[in-house]
């Protein structure tokens, strides 16, 4: 007699404990997490309306506009839908990278500049795409990269919010500067410049406005310095500077306390001072630390004196900006966290399993995710009772036993 429930005979009653704790993981809603349809690559804040809104990148090929001032309306159990304010859709690979360029010309029906201005997407199909924010209309496709569009930034002309070029980042090794002017015109999208110089991909964008500088940081390990004239033409300032010992993820120039923050897969974190000199541009090693895995993404968290990191492990950790100490673990992820985005007191944080979480970061904030967290742990650490599945038998096999047993 052969039954007809498989999980019966195939999984022991550990791989059952096991599969229930994995479940509990994943169900878990610490962070407030908004689960997303796919994979989510990146996050950033909307420029308009921070508090508000944010983007972010799917796996999909999408990229969308959440709102993240919703909030559940009681406790739940479940991951909360946050309002998806808008969908770009039109990509056919992972959407990778996000933009926003503000247009304070365009404004929302209730006089809130909301969501205004562009968008512009970079995906592993290898292009880049430029829509129209409130509208989600696609203006513009750029489609002149070998590999996948990693990252993007603004490089303002002349230190001007209103006019620049869009620098986009690719793992074919090269960065393309962008004229997007007369996209809403005209739908044109023009690449006025390629920079070469890299021998492996570029992950990480960065641009300097003290000192009008581009930087290009790439999975050689290498960072790279640039400066974009008035036309678009790139020339480089310096020799390649080797910070890190691996991949450069991320590139983050940081107005508040003017210096730079960078994060790699050499599971280091680092923060340096960069600064003009006779002999040339000058990086100086302020801070730098360690984690146990892939650093894939870092903010600093203005007003707090703290800056956060995403991990490949699945936690977002908080630090002190002036020792590098380590103050707070934040766990809900159980996938590599792909992003982070703050604005004021607000961390949020999107990872590869697929949610958006919001955290509270202030002191009040963090003890209330520490009681939080310390409870979900004692749940992880309560071992749960599987229940023996029994096996499911048919009408013949019922009747095949009783013979069986009538035999005995």
């Amino acid at each position: 007699m052969e039954t007809t429930h498989a999980d019966s005979f195939f999984q022991t009653d550990e791989a059952r404990a096991k599969a229930a704790q994995r479940a509990r993981e994943r169900d878990n809603v610490l962070g407030a997490p908004s689960r997303l349809s796919t994979k989510v690559l990146a996050v950033i804040p909307d420029a308009h309306s921070p508090a508000k809104y944010v983007f972010v990148a799917e796996a999909g090929g999408h990229a969308k506009h959440i709102r993240i001032d919703a909030t559940p309306t009681a406790a739940s159990s479940q991951p909360f839908k946050r309002p998806v304010a808008k969908s770009y859709i039109g990509h056919t690979a992972p959407c990778t990278a996000l933009l926003h360029l503000p247009d304070n010309q365009v404004t929302a029906s209730d006089g809130e500049a909301q969501g205004a201005g562009l968008l512009i997407t970079g995906s592993w199909d290898k292009t880049i795409k430029v829509w129209d924010v409130q509208s989600g209309e696609c203006l513009a496709t750029g489609a002149l990269h070998d590999d996948f569009v990693k990252s993007l930034v603004w490089v303002p002309s002349a230190g001007s919010r209103t006019s620049g070029f869009v620098v986009s980042g690719s793992s074919d090794s090269s960065a393309r500067v962008w004229d997007i002017s007369d996209v809403r015109s005209t739908g044109e999208l023009k690449c006025v410049a390629v920079v070469r110089a890299h021998t492996r991909g570029i992950e990480s964008l960065a641009y300097l406005p003290h000192l009008d500088l581009l930087l290009t940081g790439s999975s050689e390990s290498s960072v790279r310095v640039w400066e974009i004239d008035s036309k678009g033409n790139a020339s480089e300032k310096r020799e390649p500077f080797w910070g890190h010992d691996t991949s450069i993820y991320a590139l983050v120039w940081d107005d508040n306390a003017e210096c730079l923050w960078t994060a790699s897969a050499d599971k280091h974190a680092r923060q340096f001072a960069v600064t003009q000199a006779a002999e040339g541009l000058i990086f100086t090693e302020d801070l730098k630390v360690e984690h146990p895995d892939y650093v894939q993404c870092i903010v600093p968290l203005h007003g707090l004196g703290l800056f956060a990191t995403g991990c490949r492990d699945g936690l977002v950790r908080l630090f002190d900006q002036a020792t590098g100490q380590l103050r707070e673990e934040l766990q809900g992820h159980y996938d590599a966290v792909s992003g982070v985005a703050a604005h004021g007191h607000t961390l949020v944080s999107v990872s590869l399993d697929g949610t958006l979480r919001l955290w509270d970061v202030t002191p009040s904030g963090l003890a209330r995710h520490d009681e939080e967290q310390r409870k979900f742990r004692q749940q992880l650490d309560t071992p749960s009772t599987p229940t023996t599945a029994q096996p499911v038998l048919d009408d013949d096999e019922l009747a095949e036993l009783e013979a069986l047993m009538e035999d005995d």
